[in-house]
């Protein structure tokens, strides 16, 4: 992809958005540790940004944060893991929600469309062969307009 396509699919970012939204956070973070220090051991943030963002080298995927700056205790990356586990979980539980509500939509149209082609299906039946215009026209070749000047 070239810079004028990636350009169009993009709209121009603000300088240093993704240093801004760090800061943000990590503030928001320190005040969570400040007022429940003795229930909080970390806190992961991961942006999910639009479009090709997400894969822009350079930009801050994510905040994973302890009291003191990064976390480092064995106990503090285990608990990490277990609520990033805990969180991919109810993601993917989402996402099979949402695959199986699409699943449903598609055999309910596909229901549909079924029904409606038998139906055709059926009338067809029942009106007979169809005739051809030559057939109808009386084997003439001719349409009302071309005869009507005769």
């Amino acid at each position: 992809m070239n810079e004028e396509q990636q350009d169009q699919e993009h709209p121009p970012l603000p300088p240093m958005f993704d240093k801004d939204l760090q800061e943000k956070f990590q503030a928001a973070i320190t005040q969570a540790f400040q007022e429940h220090a003795d229930v909080l051991r970390s806190v992961i943030v991961v942006f999910d940004y639009h479009g090709a963002l997400n894969t822009t080298e350079g930009l801050t995927k994510a905040l994973w944060m302890g009291p003191h700056g990064p976390v480092t205790s064995p106990e503090g990356i285990s608990g990490s893991i277990q609520g990033l586990l805990r969180v991919l979980l109810q993601c993917y539980d989402r996402m099979q929600s949402f695959n199986e509500h699409i699943h449903n939509e598609i055999e309910a149209k596909m229901k549909e469309l079924k029904e409606v082609y038998s139906g055709e299906e059926a009338a067809k039946a029942e009106s007979g062969p169809e005739q051809t215009e030559e057939q109808e026209s009386g084997g003439h070749g001719q349409d009302s307009s071309s005869s009507a000047g005769a």
